[in-house]
C-alpha cells in the first residue's frame, strides 16, 4: 500500500498513549502529519519516521497564541479538504476542544482516558488561569465538565 501524496490526514497527540495504535494505522489512515502537543514527546515519536519517513512530525510552540494559529491553520485546512483528522486527545487540551467544537472537521476520535472516576462538580464551568477565563461565558460553559479531584 502507498500513501497518496494528494492527502495529508493528520494525528494530534498529546501523550505517548497513542504510538502504538499509530505505529500499526498510518498507512491504513493515511496519515502524513503528527501534531504533537510538546516537544518533550518528540523523542517517543522519532521512531516512527525511521519506519515511515514521510511522516512530518510538527511540535506545538509552547506559546498558547502561536498554538492556537498553527492549530486553526490546520484544522481548518482540513475542514476545506477532504482529509481526514485522527484524534488521540485527552480531557484538559482545551484550545484544541474549542476548535475541534466550532470547526468539526471530518476525522475520527480516539479517547485515551476517561474522567468517569472523578464526579462532575455542580458549580458552573469556572477556569483559574486568567487566560481562559474568555471561555466562561455560557456559550462555552456547555461545552465543558468540570470534575472534582477526589483526594484519598
Amino acid at each position: 500500500m502507498t500513501i497518496n501524496d494528494h492527502s495529508n490526514n493528520y494525528a494530534f497527540v498529546a501523550s505517548t498513549l497513542p504510538i502504538s495504535e499509530l505505529n500499526k494505522n498510518i498507512k491504513k489512515w493515511e496519515i502524513n502529519e503528527i501534531i504533537i502537543a510538546s516537544e518533550d514527546l518528540l523523542a517517543s515519536y522519532k521512531f516512527l519516521t525511521d519506519n515511515y519517513p514521510y511522516i512530518k512530525l510538527t511540535i506545538l510552540p509552547k506559546l498558547r497564541f502561536k498554538q492556537v494559529i498553527i492549530l486553526l491553520w490546520k484544522l481548518l485546512k482540513l475542514k476545506l479538504t477532504s482529509c481526514r483528522v485522527y484524534f488521540f486527545h485527552e480531557c484538559c487540551w482545551v484550545v484544541l476542544d474549542i476548535l475541534i467544537s466550532l470547526i468539526k472537521p471530518k476525522g475520527a476520535y480516539f479517547p485515551q482516558v476517561t474522567m468517569s472516576g472523578n464526579p462532575i462538580k455542580d458549580t458552573g464551568c469556572r477556569f483559574d488561569k486568567i487566560t481562559y477565563r474568555i471561555f466562561t461565558f455560557y456559550w462555552f460553559q456547555r461545552m465543558f465538565n468540570i470534575h472534582r479531584i477526589i483526594n484519598t
